[in-house]
């Protein structure tokens, strides 16, 4: 859940909230969650762009987040991958209730779980 709202942030957070450059994840081609995503998702000409786009060497920094943006937006990748953060968050909290511990040491867990899944868009 945690790798999954870095990758999001990466792409959608305010930039002075997160406190790093937004699409550093695009300009590397990085195979996020989100990049796989489109590339399995994307069909005919958006399959075809967002390829074009992924081996240029030779581009504008801001244009090629702006492009690879719009087509995640086209894919509604937003709100999947959001979806995959809460499954995972719940299913995280679910698996911390069945551990045997004291109820003391899963209440740090799950406040520490808390506190990195409330970082801001």
């Amino acid at each position: 859940a945690f790798q999954l709202q870095d990758d999001l942030l990466d792409v959608y957070a305010n930039q002075d909230k997160f406190g790093k450059k937004i699409g550093g994840d695009i300009l590397t081609n990085k195979k996020t969650f989100l990049l796989i995503k489109a590339l399995e998702l994307a069909k005919d000409k958006t399959a075809e762009k967002l390829n074009s786009i992924l081996k240029k060497n030779d581009f504008v920094p801001e244009e090629k987040i702006k492009e690879v943006t719009a087509i995640y937006n086209s894919l509604n990748l937003k709100e999947l991958t959001t979806k995959m953060i809460d499954s995972y968050h719940e299913k995280s909290l679910t698996y911390l209730e069945l551990l045997s511990v004291n109820d003391e040491k899963k209440k740090v867990l799950r406040d520490f779980a808390a506190s990195i899944m409330k970082r801001d868009f």
